[in-house]
């Protein structure tokens, strides 16, 4: 439920260069960088939500069908899926370059500390969630 989100840390390496993201080891805590990502993420799902079920629809369906020949030559991998949706459909993708002298204001990513903690965090969140489904289905 986006938790691996937090396994990674936005780095600029010098101003003005692209931002990219680093694989940690592990979960980490999610603070601004991890919820600028959840949000970035959150806009191309929402902006693009039917073309990508479509996608995922039309690649399910021909396996399903049988047509594995077919499917052979079109095989929709995590890397094509990607592509289409940052070449074909997104504006939000790479490609731009950052303003001369940008500069990212780090924020130093930080291991999970606490386990217990962050799983009683999570099973907290769950059944707030779940609280405010059941409410907004009784209204």
């Amino acid at each position: 439920s986006g938790e691996w989100i937090t396994s990674y840390d936005v780095v600029q390496k010098e101003s003005s260069d692209v931002l990219t993201l680093d694989l940690q080891d592990g979960l980490g805590e999610c603070r601004r960088e991890c919820n600028t990502i959840a949000h970035a993420c959150r806009t191309v799902f929402e902006e693009h939500r039917e073309d990508m079920t479509e996608m995922l629809f039309k690649h399910y369906r021909q396996l399903r069908l049988g047509e594995q020949e077919r499917v052979a030559k079109h095989v929709l991998t995590a890397e094509k899926f990607v592509s289409r949706i940052c070449t074909k459909l997104s504006k939000s993708c790479p490609g731009k370059t950052p303003p001369s002298g940008f500069k990212h204001k780090d924020e130093h990513w930080m291991p999970v500390i606490d386990e217990e903690g962050y799983k009683m965090r999570k099973m907290q969140h769950a059944i707030n969630k779940q609280g405010k489904e059941t409410e907004g289905g009784a209204a």
